[in-house]
């Protein structure tokens, strides 16, 4: 009789690595360079300082995607849980009556440099709804991460390629404030990377709208929860026999789910 432990992994993670992903706090951006007038325009560059002990995140406006605006950068909750969370990055979009958003690339660097540096961490959307009218939002990440999750049933549909996952609102339903509904959500989890890019978007919408985002960079808990898996599994583990002792040279043979 022999025993084997084990944990599975992504694959760029190695046996000695810590999996553990870093719960990130957003708050409190302070403007770094760019236009510097008041208002968040493209190209401008903020820092949340310590969302991490020792990790700063740089915050770009990439783009302004089709006449889209940022009224609001970063959008501090009025409730706590209910109009999102204040540790979250909540900035606001103001369409532009078509099929529009705004692109952000998240760099992760040493507190008070421009020093990259490597995490692992989640990325959970919130409140991806509509108007109740004719528009859906969505949230497009890339690179492609390592997994993501979600509840089943969800309002959200999945599409992704080689570099990029896109979760959009199946139908124009209104999800109430910036709430937490586990149907409304989706979280992916990304390792050993110092920079992600986000788009906040809109598809479809005949009039402006100003639409409010939440970006939580921690995990959530979903009632009926389900897992994809973008990379192969590393196990790691040591095979004993049933006195306990550590078997080298032995070659298994693993087949069958994922639990």
């Amino acid at each position: 009789l022999i025993f084997f432990s084990c944990f599975t992994a992504f694959s760029q993670r190695s046996c000695n690595t810590n999996p553990s992903p870093a719960s990130l706090n957003f708050q409190n951006p302070t403007f770094e360079s760019g236009s510097n007038n008041n208002v968040a325009n493209q190209g401008d560059i903020f820092r949340f300082s310590n969302v991490a002990p020792g990790v700063d995140a740089r915050v770009t406006i990439t783009q302004l995607i089709n006449g889209a605006t940022l009224p609001q950068f970063d959008r501090p909750a009025l409730v706590e849980g209910s109009d999102g969370f204040d540790r979250a990055f909540q900035p606001t979009l103001r369409t532009n009556g078509a099929s529009s958003g705004a692109q952000f690339t998240i760099q992760y660097v040493i507190t008070g440099t421009n020093t990259p540096v490597t995490l692992n961490f989640n990325i959970t959307a919130l409140d991806v709804d509509g108007n109740n009218v004719d528009l859906r939002e969505f949230i497009q990440l890339s690179p492609l991460p390592a997994s993501y999750s979600y509840n089943n049933p969800t309002a959200i549909t999945f599409t992704n390629n080689a570099t990029i996952l896109r979760g959009t609102a199946t139908a124009v339903t209104v999800e109430p404030g910036t709430g937490v509904s586990p149907q409304f959500g989706f979280s992916s989890y990304y390792e050993g990377i110092s920079q992600v890019n986000v788009i906040i978007a809109n598809t479809g919408g005949a009039a402006s709208n100003d639409r409010q985002f939440s970006l939580l960079f921690e995990d959530i808990t979903y009632p009926n929860r389900v897992d994809n898996n973008f990379t192969s599994p590393l196990i790691c583990g040591t095979v004993r026999d049933n006195l306990g002792n550590p078997i080298a040279g032995v070659t298994l043979n693993l087949t069958g789910g994922e639990t």
